[in-house]
């Protein structure tokens, strides 16, 4: 494949792969033989985002319209929410930790709670996060919107604090913050409110993280030089 959009280890061991005409599975025996398995979709639809659901089935968001699909039982099935325009395009997919499926859409924030479907535009924004704290954000490049599990608050870039209206990404790290990123700056929500820091020049922002693997209250970014 030419490029992979999206991967993820299964809780069997496997990894799955999102390309540009479909979905790769690789599997390795107990003697180490390699097992590769491919899926291609109607019209070479491509792989934007894999999600492992708590009982094991894999989810998929494909680019184009009716988008998602869902494999379980060793067999792919479409997926048709019973909400949003017929032009409702996926972008990300993650399951929360109480159990919810969170999609992200060009219309707005898509919810499944195993029964039923909810779509917001309050939370705009096709890519999606879990923080520390169970709140769900989305995020698009020119608004981040948080819901703490009862409704939604957006905030423009000038609420979090950027010179430039652009947002390139969002990470929660394991102290309860969240992080976020624009052109050439980075801010940091906690406790309800905004801190921002010193502008990079020319650099960009490409993640966070933090954890038991650093020292306790250290956060790393990395970032890329552009221009």
């Amino acid at each position: 494949h030419k490029w992979v959009s999206a991967v993820i280890g299964d809780r069997d061991g496997a990894m799955w792969f999102g390309t540009g005409s479909g979905i790769s599975r690789l599997s390795v025996s107990e003697t180490g033989q390699q097992h590769w398995t491919t899926y291609a979709f109607d019209n070479s639809l491509s792989v934007l985002s894999l999600c492992e659901a708590g009982d094991g089935a894999i989810w998929a968001a494909l680019g184009g319209r009716l988008g998602i699909r869902r494999f379980a039982d060793g067999k792919w099935s479409v997926v048709a929410p019973k909400t949003g325009s017929s032009q409702l395009r996926v972008g990300k997919i993650i399951q929360a930790s109480d159990g919810k499926l969170w999609f992200g859409t060009n219309e707005g924030v898509l919810c499944y709670d195993g029964s039923s479907w909810t779509l917001t535009s309050a939370g705009s924004g096709s890519q999606l996060i879990e923080a520390s704290d169970g709140s769900i954000w989305a995020h698009r490049k020119d608004e981040v919107s948080r819901f703490d599990g009862h409704s939604w608050t957006s905030y423009s870039t000038s609420e979090v604090g950027f010179s430039v209206p652009f947002i390139s990404g969002c990470w929660p790290t394991d102290d309860g913050t969240v992080w976020v990123s624009g052109l050439n700056e980075i801010s940091r929500f906690r406790d309800g409110k905004w801190f921002s820091y010193p502008r990079f020049e020319r650099e960009r922002v490409l993640g966070a993280i933090n954890g038991k693997q650093v020292s306790q209250g250290v956060i790393w970014l990395w970032s890329e030089k552009y221009g």
